[in-house]
């Protein structure tokens, strides 16, 4: 909360909006509390306190917020803050509370903390435990860093539960001056049913895939073999180790094309359930991200026409 008092606390403009005036804004609204400060008053002391603001913004209910925020986001695009055709990114958050909290979820989880006893030093140790809140889902714009729109649910909720939505929304919020053309997702968000349904919409995809699906053996082995529709290379510097025993290391990563992988059977309407013996949902389009041509790391992409 300690941003929120230097962006909109003790700005002049933005509190004027909101009904205060010059003086609220240097002095505070009110006295209460200054007889009891031990440090020096600031220069500008805001026309709240943030403890006072953030107990009445978990008030809200997380419909609300919802709204509230995506109004915002339809303002910005209103004024064209962002570029006519956007490449957005798609993430969740987990925002944890007590148990407490009204309407929140639970979730079982595996951590890893300092192990005690007859360990190795920095030994960690995996234990399980209950986290309780929230899970945002986000859209973000590549460019800018600004979220599209968000959708709040429970934190037990499954990541691509609510891909849809919040896409649908951010289109939505976008359409006076923007139109989403592409949207990289987390593995988490890795299911055919509904990357298909964003297919069909016209948007461009990338997601990484799991290192033990067939698609991923099938996409390297043709990688490796087949003739390349498309190849880039490119070397980076990636710090390793830490402390004293760190060390630079340039690492050549190559990127390539890989046409026509039909391995990808649970791509359709109906995703994994469906019974996908004979494909006739079209050709994927694979790039492969390998370091040194022998790489773990694996990309699907889905580009229309292909």
């Amino acid at each position: 909360m300690e941003p929120v008092w230097e962006l909109l606390l003790t700005d002049e403009l933005l509190m004027g909006l909101c009904g205060f005036n010059a003086y609220q804004v240097n002095n505070g609204s009110c006295e209460r509390g200054t007889k009891l400060r031990k440090t020096p008053m600031p220069e500008v002391r805001g026309v709240l306190c943030v403890d006072t603001l953030a107990k009445q913004i978990v008030k809200i209910t997380p419909r609300r917020l919802e709204n509230f925020f995506n109004h915002c986001i339809q303002r910005l695009a209103k004024a064209r803050v962002f570029p006519k055709y956007i490449h957005a990114a798609c993430d969740t958050t987990l925002y944890e509370t007590t148990d407490q909290y009204e309407g929140c979820g639970s979730v079982l989880r595996e951590r890893k903390v300092k192990a005690r006893g007859y360990r190795k030093s920095g030994e960690l140790k995996a234990v399980k435990v209950m986290l309780y809140g929230w899970k945002i889902w986000a859209i973000y714009e590549i460019q800018t860093g600004i979220p599209l729109a968000i959708k709040i649910d429970t934190i037990e909720k499954p990541d691509n539960q609510h891909i849809l939505a919040v896409l649908e929304q951010a289109k939505e919020n976008v359409k006076q001056s923007s139109v989403i053309r592409s949207l990289v997702e987390d593995r988490a968000f890795l299911d055919g049913k509904s990357l298909y349904a964003i297919d069909q919409q016209g948007i461009e995809f990338v997601i990484p895939l799991k290192s033990n699906m067939g698609a991923t053996r099938d996409a390297r082995v043709l990688a490796l073999e087949a003739p390349c529709s498309m190849e880039s290379t490119r070397e980076v510097t990636v710090r390793q180790g830490y402390g004293k025993k760190k060390f630079d290391e340039k690492v050549l990563t190559t990127l390539v094309g890989v046409p026509g992988l039909l391995s990808c059977d649970w791509f359709n309407p109906e995703g994994s359930e469906a019974n996908t013996v004979i494909i006739g949902y079209g050709v994927i389009r694979f790039f492969w991200s390998r370091p040194d041509l022998v790489g773990t790391d694996s990309a699907l992409h889905k580009r229309g026409g292909y």
